[in-house]
């Protein structure tokens, strides 16, 4: 009976356990929820920026990983110690997100791009965005219809917009073509340019398109991804623009030559910009060299010519050792050398982006026909001994052009000996002088550095020394010189000790 009456208690205790189980197990209010509702969760790409968001809260914004809440139609996200909240909305696949609140950062700038547009695509996470589609209304080559003072006369090519998505906008400043992205949402048409390569930036700007009566795009209502894309603004001003089916050839489509024609040789200086300064020195053979800022002097470089037909224009190829090539139209109006449309061959760095921008020195006067000189070393008789006007120990007391310029004072800068040895200070992880070597013509117009630890050599035209000041100007390295010795043509005037 006792032994009946056990087992009948502990079926009833099991009994309550598996009660008290399936309620649990039932209980609603326990089942896994993830943070995120299923329609956010996705991945997402607008502007060049591409944000993941998991269910459990984990994500990357660009690549880096940040955190996403949710609370209602609001989300809250971290990275790196920044917080913005943004307001969503979903509808089917397409989520629209507006309302971005919270400190200047990559956090703020990406999803500012973000409510930028209509809405954007939500995708599995780890698939491609699906390739744009461009209507068809809006494939083609865009020029302007009308002038635009300062900037571009009519006709001027402005966009190429490829089914795809891909194709080019013309750069204002440096007066090239760069390549860009276009996506369409509706009656909106976002441009992206990626200059990544060149500048770790992204510049994006959504506009309002329309084809008028007269079948010409026009631009409206930009709006801009962020602080820099406001620079794509000013392509409102520009409209409308006329469809084309002239496409300009690029530099691989003329047949060159590297004999110059003599109207087209010698030393060339600018009129524009920098009045004065040297820009071309071109050889008959092709030869020559080009003023580079980033010395600031002339470097090495090679030409090459096409001679133009009826109609078109004779072209000039400029090509610089690692960094590009850029094509010009040339000719020569009273005495003067003419450049205009530059094409260069894409965006690869900084200096190819600049590489338009020569023409802005146009027209340029010629002041020798013959190369020769300053830039050949041979050409030139140097002092035996450099005079004492010369030698000593030369520093550089700083210069500075608030909120543009700031170059501080280098002590020891060069000691420059009677029997040409000597020293230069060479900055970043060497930050000491080194051995040198120094050379002053017999006319005492010219200095030649030779650091060892570069490789090449760099020339200045030198001033006589005054009151014990050293003065050096017009720099000019040679090949496998001018990356070495970028920098030490801005450091003048120096004083002697």
């Amino acid at each position: 009976m006792k032994e009946s009456g056990m087992k009948a208690k502990l079926m009833l205790a099991l009994s309550a356990i598996l009660l008290i189980f399936v309620i649990i197990s039932c209980d609603t209010s326990t089942t896994y929820r993830p943070q995120i509702p299923v329609g956010l969760v996705g991945e997402y790409t607008f502007g060049g920026h591409t944000v993941v968001i998991t269910g459990t809260g984990a994500g990357t914004v660009n690549g880096d990983t940040a955190l996403f809440s949710v609370d209602g139609s609001t989300l809250t996200v971290t990275m790196d110690g920044q917080t913005i909240t943004v307001q969503f909305a979903v509808t089917g696949n397409m989520v629209s997100f507006s309302a971005v609140a919270g400190p200047a950062g990559d956090l703020l700038t990406v999803f500012t791009a973000f409510a930028s547009a209509e809405s954007i695509e939500r995708r599995p996470i780890g698939t491609a965005p699906a390739p744009p589609v461009i209507p068809e209304t809006l494939v083609g080559n865009w020029v302007l219809v009308n002038d635009v003072p300062g900037e571009a006369s009519a006709g001027t090519l402005i966009f190429v917009i490829e089914s795809d998505g891909s194709g080019t906008v013309r750069n204002s400043v440096t007066l090239v073509n760069d390549p860009a992205e276009w996506s369409v949402t509706g009656n909106q048409i976002t441009l992206t340019i990626d200059y990544r390569p060149a500048f770790d930036l992204i510049l994006s700007c959504m506009y309002t398109w329309a084809i008028n009566a007269a079948g010409h795009l026009v631009l409206s209502n930009a709006v801009p991804a962020d602080a820099p894309s406001e620079a794509l603004v000013g392509f409102v001003a520009f409209s409308p623009f006329e469809r084309t089916d002239d496409v300009p050839p690029g530099i691989d489509d003329f047949e060159w030559t590297s004999t110059i024609p003599s109207q087209y040789t010698g030393i060339w200086e600018a009129t524009e910009l920098v009045e004065g300064r040297r820009v071309f020195a071109i050889r008959a053979n092709g030869s020559g060299y080009v003023y580079r800022s980033t010395i600031p002097g002339f470097g090495t470089a090679s030409y090459q010519f096409s001679a133009g037909s009826a109609g078109s224009s004779d072209k000039l190829l400029l090509t610089i050792t690692d960094v590009g090539r850029v094509m010009f139209d040339i000719s020569i109006n009273n005495d003067q050398l003419i450049l205009s449309s530059p094409v260069t061959d894409g965006i690869t760095s900084a200096d190819d982006i600049a590489l338009g921008a020569y023409a802005l020195f146009s027209p340029l006067n010629r002041t020798s026909p013959d190369v020769a000189l300053p830039f050949d070393y041979s050409a030139f008789t140097w002092h035996p001994a450099i005079p004492e006007t010369h030698t000593g120990t030369w520093n550089f007391p700083g210069f500075s052009i608030p909120g543009i310029i700031d170059l501080p004072p280098i002590p020891n800068l060069y000691t420059i000996n009677a029997d040409g040895t000597g020293t230069a200070f060479v900055a970043g992880e060497v930050n000491a002088p080194v051995p040198a070597f120094f050379a002053l013509s017999t006319d005492n117009e010219h200095l030649l550095l030779t650091i060892p630890l570069f490789g090449g050599r760099i020339l200045f035209e030198v001033s006589n020394p005054v009151d014990g000041t050293l003065v050096l100007t017009n720099a000019i390295a040679d090949a496998g010189g001018e990356l070495m010795y970028i920098g030490y043509g801005f450091l003048s005037p120096l004083d002697r000790d």
